[in-house]
């Protein structure tokens, strides 16, 4: 890339707003005196609008896609479901450390890949669950994402 050609980019207008979100996937003990622990694992972002798309191969019903449905859900994306529907992804640091930058809107963050053979970036994507967020312009969200008995939530 030229000079030339990366200075005329910086000049275009932003006109597409992203918020940054960051926060640590965690491992929630059920027992008290163990304390959570740091998960490295894939963390993907599916617009909320595509969810139904995404799932109608899984069998699940209308009713089952309710938020238990979400906080449970186990099921596989192929990597042209991938390409298609996911807007951001990232694996986590070895402290669960991650972070994601999205536009405005709904979207699902979804844990996968964390207890399969195929290791995180690989395909099909195992997805074992997912919580709800919604996205606001040009700011920044700390959100933490936990995996434990109750499914995948959020603190």
């Amino acid at each position: 890339m030229t000079l030339e050609f990366e200075n005329s980019l910086k000049a275009l207008p932003n006109t597409i707003e992203l918020t940054t979100i960051s926060g640590r996937v965690m491992s929630k003990s059920d027992v008290q005196t163990i304390p959570d622990s740091p998960i490295n694992g894939w963390v993907i972002a599916l617009s909320r609008v595509n969810f139904d798309e995404i799932t109608r191969d899984t069998g699940f019903t209308d009713t089952e896609k309710n938020n238990d449905f979400l906080l449970r859900s186990s099921f596989d994306i192929s990597e042209e479901q991938f390409q298609k529907f996911v807007a951001a992804n990232t694996i986590s640091s070895a402290q669960g450390a991650f972070e994601l930058s999205l536009t405005q809107g709904d979207y699902l963050l979804c844990l996968a890949n964390l207890f399969t053979v195929n290791p995180p970036g690989t395909f099909p994507a195992n997805i074992i669950g997912c919580i709800e967020l919604h996205v606001q312009e040009r700011k920044k969200v700390k959100q933490n994402i936990f995996w434990g008995e109750a499914g995948v939530t959020s603190q």
